[in-house]
C-alpha cells in the first residue's frame, strides 16, 4: 500500500493523516484493494488538529 498526503497548507496535511489514523480500516474495507482518493476537512488550534471529517469521497479509480 502507497499513501500519498498532500494539504493546501501544512496542517492540511495533519489533518489527513489525523483523519486517516482514525478511519484507515473503514476505508480499506470499502475500497477492498483499489486505488481510491478522498478530500478531508480538518480543524485546529495552532497546530494542535482538533478534528477531522471526510468532505468528498472516497473516488475509486
Amino acid at each position: 500500500m502507497v499513501v500519498h498526503i498532500a494539504g493546501i497548507h501544512a496542517i492540511g496535511s495533519l489533518g489527513a493523516v489525523h483523519y486517516l489514523t482514525a478511519n484507515l480500516a473503514n476505508l480499506y474495507g470499502e475500497t477492498d484493494d483499489k486505488s481510491f482518493s478522498l478530500a478531508v476537512r480538518s480543524t485546529y488550534d495552532g497546530l494542535d488538529i482538533t478534528g477531522s471529517e471526510l468532505a468528498a469521497g472516497p473516488f475509486v479509480w
